[in-house]
Order: structure tokens, then C-alpha cells, then sequence
């Protein structure tokens, strides 16, 4: 259950902020851990984005 709620809180954050941060022809893999549950979604957005552009 919890591993469920993870992975459909990442894929929405990616859906509606992070897509166009993703190079196209690039595959991306996502570890998700039950942390991803207790931030904000806007945090967990900007932090997302943020690491797929290679920020720090």
C-alpha cells in the first residue's frame, strides 16, 4: 500500500512539473522511499526537477 502511494505521488509529480525536464530519448529511473510521503508535493516537484536538470 505505501509503496503504491509512493510510486502515484512520484508519477504525478513528474506528469505535471518534471516531464519537461526530461531529455527526450533518455531513460530515467526513480527510487522512491516512503520519505516522499511526509514532504509538501510542491517541495517533492521543485526537488524533482531540480535533480533531473542536474542542479545542486
Amino acid at each position: 500500500m505505501v509503496r503504491n502511494r509512493v510510486r502515484r505521488r512520484l508519477r504525478e509529480a513528474v506528469r505535471t512539473h518534471a516531464a519537461d525536464d526530461m531529455a527526450p530519448g533518455n531513460d530515467y529511473v526513480i527510487v522512491g522511499r516512503e520519505d516522499v510521503l511526509a514532504i509538501p508535493f510542491g517541495q517533492l516537484k521543485a526537488e524533482l526537477s531540480r535533480r533531473l536538470r542536474g542542479t545542486r
